[in-house]
């Protein structure tokens, strides 16, 4: 998916740097509301040079993208959970295959922490 092919209230000279890092880093900074709201406001604290924005994005998402063992292998887009603002903790992945006849239906179930309040999310991705 090409995040330029959506509306932002991120400029898009900005916006196009923002997907290329995402991309890189498996984040779709447009798979949601809450995603868009982080990124926008991780940019609204950025006081440095356009040319040292790649180096602050990596920085700060590396910081507050966190997970437990590994990132997430997404089957479709990016779907990371977003608590109160902030990217929650990505707990792990569980695939589930169901045999219905002749056809394999695998399942992805993405769960999410918020490791402040508890509260977590589980998302579901099929092929």
């Amino acid at each position: 998916m090409d995040c330029i092919e959506f509306e932002s209230k991120i400029p898009k000279d900005i916006l196009e740097i923002v997907c290329k890092l995402g991309k890189e880093l498996h984040i779709h900074p447009l798979s949601s509301l809450e995603s868009e709201n982080y990124f926008y406001g991780v940019l609204s604290n950025f006081q440095g040079k356009k040319e040292e924005l790649i180096a602050y994005l990596s920085e700060q998402i590396k910081k507050d993208f966190k997970f437990l063992t590994e990132m997430p292998e997404w089957l479709q887009e990016s779907d990371w959970q977003f608590h109160n603002g902030k990217p929650m903790c990505f707990v792990g992945q569980i695939e589930v295959k169901i045999n219905q006849g002749s056809y394999i239906h695998s399942l992805m179930f993405y769960v999410f922490w918020d490791t402040d309040t508890g509260i977590t999310k589980t998302i579901i991705q099929s092929e």
